[in-house]
């Protein structure tokens, strides 16, 4: 199936190499890291093996080099289990992939688009060509079923109300919302880490005021989507340029037809609100850009707990201004963000274990292993029964993306990923595995086991 699997991966986008940076980092100090970051979780029992065929949507970015971490984390799931059989994109026109979805049990591994139209609900079910789906490999899934149509879904507070399994279930990676109050509540216990002031809006003269109010106190506003991924519609609103451009009314409608521009472009849906607006915040610099750091999150199936994993350290195309305007291509670190024509040479990507790197940022080796030890603990108090109210089904893997703020060097996390994050050749190559095992472990609990 292996085969199979990148075959369908193969026509992906590209983005400066990222290859290096994995193996750029300390192993020493990635093992300190995942050693003494452990945050212990509750798990249920397994669920029992189920008996029919079974159908897991394993859905991929198209067009992304984020598909391939997909695809081996798949790959990872079949090798344990060689009962499967696999669909691609190239496979669901085969003449014969009807007869396969009959009786089989199946991985779907496609892009979301590319079964859009064939998703149906069907009781408490998610159904494709009639045939029942048990499983989906993407918490993003709900917003994109809501999005096409397909599920009734209320965006102020998503649920997932299906009996399908849906890995990484609480929702919480798709509502940057619920993720700032979460910040708020952890952060408030902590004495090295702050939240961000947060607003979310659902009309357009709650964006206006919303912009009136944060940009008092910041040179810039953030505008972020529901359920949305790959930097999709993210938005600056620059106070200096709002102030020259016809006020704060002015400056969110262009914001809303701007954001929903972008989601029709990505997802078919222009339905830009909720959306979720924030101050910017100046990050350290490498090369006078702005960054930010991400850290991973893996379920340890060995220890039944969460453990940090560092990354990389993104940096913006173009180098932040004190006296210019914040814009996309200044403050934006997304790997995925258009090419900017003033974008200066040389590597965005770099290994966070660097020592060059994390003095840049004014970091320290402790500081980074604190930095992994919020990371899995601001996931574990989300996915656990006490935390989000909407946690359900079981965690694989995630990231925390913080920024170092660039005035006092306090960390601030800023987004939380689930299933739907990539970039996982950035940890050292010895721990490239526990993406996959994660995501294996959580469908065996599940009773996908073949």
């Amino acid at each position: 199936m292996r085969e199979t699997l990148f075959r369908a991966a193969q026509p992906t986008g590209t983005t400066p190499s990222e290859e290096l940076v994995g193996q750029l980092q300390d192993p020493d100090l990635t093992r300190r890291c995942w050693d003494q970051s452990l945050a212990p979780i509750t798990t249920t029992a397994a669920a029992t093996v189920s008996a029919h065929a079974a159908t897991i949507l394993w859905p991929y970015p198209a067009g992304t080099a984020d598909c391939v971490d997909r695809a081996n984390c798949a790959d990872h799931f079949l090798r344990a289990n060689p009962g499967y059989h696999v669909v691609t994109p190239l496979g669901l026109a085969h003449p014969d992939v009807d007869r396969l979805l009959d009786c089989t049990d199946v991985v779907l591994f496609l892009p979301f688009e590319n079964a859009a139209d064939e998703l149906t609900v069907a009781g408490s079910h998610l159904q494709m060509r009639g045939r029942q789906i048990d499983a989906v490999i993407s918490e993003l899934a709900p917003g994109y079923l809501w999005r096409h149509g397909i599920l009734d879904l209320d965006p102020q507070q998503p649920r997932w109300p299906l009996e399908t399994h849906l890995v990484n279930g609480h929702l919480i990676a798709a509502h940057k919302g619920q993720q700032a109050r979460h910040f708020a509540a952890y952060c408030r216990q902590q004495a090295d880490i702050v939240a961000l002031d947060t607003i979310v809006v659902a009309t357009l003269e709650e964006l206006t005021g919303a912009l009136e109010h944060l940009l008092d106190g910041s040179r810039a506003a953030v505008l972020r989507p529901f359920s949305a991924s790959q930097g999709t519609g993210v938005t600056f609103v620059d106070r200096d340029h709002l102030i020259r451009s016809g006020g704060p009314e002015a400056a969110a409608a262009r914001a809303i037809a701007q954001i929903s521009a972008a989601l029709a472009r990505k997802y078919g849906s222009p339905e830009p609100f909720p959306l979720i607006v924030t101050p910017f915040t100046e990050a350290a610099r490498l090369e006078g850009c702005v960054t930010d750091i991400r850290i991973f999150v893996c379920h340890d199936p060995s220890s039944d707990g969460l453990r940090g994993l560092p990354g990389m350290v993104r940096r913006a195309q173009v180098p932040l201004d004190s006296a210019g305007p914040v814009t996309a291509a200044a403050a934006l670190t997304n790997l995925n963000a258009a090419p900017a024509p003033a974008a200066i040479s040389g590597p965005r990507f770099f290994p966070a274990t660097d020592p060059q790197i994390l003095a840049a940022l004014g970091l320290t080796p402790d500081d980074l292993i604190r930095l992994c030890a919020h990371a899995t603990a601001i996931w574990a108090t989300a996915i656990q029964p006490h935390g989000h109210p909407g946690a359900r089904g079981r965690f694989a893997y995630g990231s925390v993306d913080f920024v170092i703020r660039h005035s006092d060097g306090i960390a601030v996390p800023v987004e939380m990923n689930g299933t739907n994050v990539g970039s996982h050749p950035t940890v050292h190559p010895r721990w490239c595995h526990a993406f996959g095992a994660a995501t294996t472990h959580a469908l065996t609990q599940l009773g996908f086991a073949r």
